[in-house]
């Protein structure tokens, strides 16, 4: 018996509405996407990601100092308090027992991960982990070695608002009060984990020279925020499923799916900071993409010139 082919994947960015993505792709009847959104399996399990992003044993998971293990910290509280509050749906549940087994003993190999589409004969199968962005050339030549025809799916966010949203995303999973002192914050947009996932060109650069410019697609936030119909109808026709799928449609147009929540202040000093050291890549991007890139580095430019402060 032959094990299933992965036909897509999403790879972020994180913070860029890969949950609205995966959410609404769920609900299209020629499409099979695990229950659980992000597997993991390629940038962790494999053991093919940035070493920040793995944990090795239960004990180091739950005792060790180490980013890696703070962040799974993180997932896992973010998680719980997900699953209690069912903010989400009861998946959440699957997503933390997911966390937990993950460092459990029993071999995880490509085959493990090609048995968790079984479900989905018959239908075209894929899964969304922004974190598979941060998968360097050998990484993403194991994935294409796997499934030579796959094909991926990469939403791009304005930096610093991205990383204000994982610095959020973060905050909320360790139960902190949000933004931290100015040292904090100036720390955490320095770090690898923001730095990393804030590199788009890199991960275009890295992906594109394994997968072909017909089987990349590049989206945009501020696209799916301004016309969120429009933007899954062209993700519908890239993958080839039918882009008028009433289920899908609807699923795009809940509000839920980008709460509002509560904008943290940034001192008008850091945010030149971070508009100072994000300006290069987003200058690259702009003459690259033009397009949304464009609006980004106007914005950026702003913020450095002492004006708006809204990224």
């Amino acid at each position: 018996m032959s094990l299933p082919t992965v036909d897509f994947l999403g790879i972020g960015a994180q913070r860029a509405g890969t949950t609205w993505l995966y959410r609404c792709l769920r609900r299209h009847p020629q499409l099979h996407l695990p229950g659980t959104k992000e597997l993991h399996y390629f940038d962790r399990l494999a053991g093919l990601g940035p070493r920040f992003t793995k944990v090795r044993s239960v004990w180091s998971g739950l005792f060790g100092r180490g980013a890696a293990e703070r962040e799974w910290r993180q997932r896992v509280g973010w998680t719980f308090e997900k699953t209690v509050r069912g903010r989400i749906s009861m998946a959440t549940g699957w997503e933390l027992l997911r966390e937990v087994s993950y460092l459990l003993p029993g071999k995880k190999n490509d085959a493990w991960y090609r048995r968790q589409f079984a479900a989905g004969a018959g239908r075209l199968k894929g899964e969304i982990t922004p974190a598979y962005a941060l998968l360097d050339d050998a990484g993403v030549r194991h994935v294409t070695r796997l499934f030579p025809d796959v094909k991926v799916i990469f939403l791009l966010r304005e930096p610093l608002s991205r990383a204000l949203s994982q610095w959020q995303m973060l905050s909320r999973a360790s139960r902190g009060p949000g933004l931290g002192p100015p040292a904090d914050l100036s720390r955490f947009f320095a770090s690898a984990h923001v730095t990393a996932r804030n590199d788009y060109l890199r991960t275009i650069d890295t992906w594109g020279m394994h997968v072909p410019k017909e089987r990349f697609f590049i989206g945009w936030y501020d696209d799916t925020l301004a016309d969120p119909e429009g933007m899954l109808r062209r993700v519908m026709t890239f993958l080839g499923v039918d882009p008028d799928e009433p289920r899908v449609l609807a699923e795009a147009r809940k509000r839920d799916h980008h709460p509002a929540g509560v904008k943290p202040e940034v001192p008008p000093e850091m945010r030149r900071e971070m508009a100072r050291a994000s300006r290069p890549g987003i200058a690259a991007l702009a003459e690259r993409f033009g397009g949304h890139a464009v609006g980004w580095l106007e914005r950026c430019d702003a913020i450095l010139a002492g004006g708006d402060a809204d990224g």
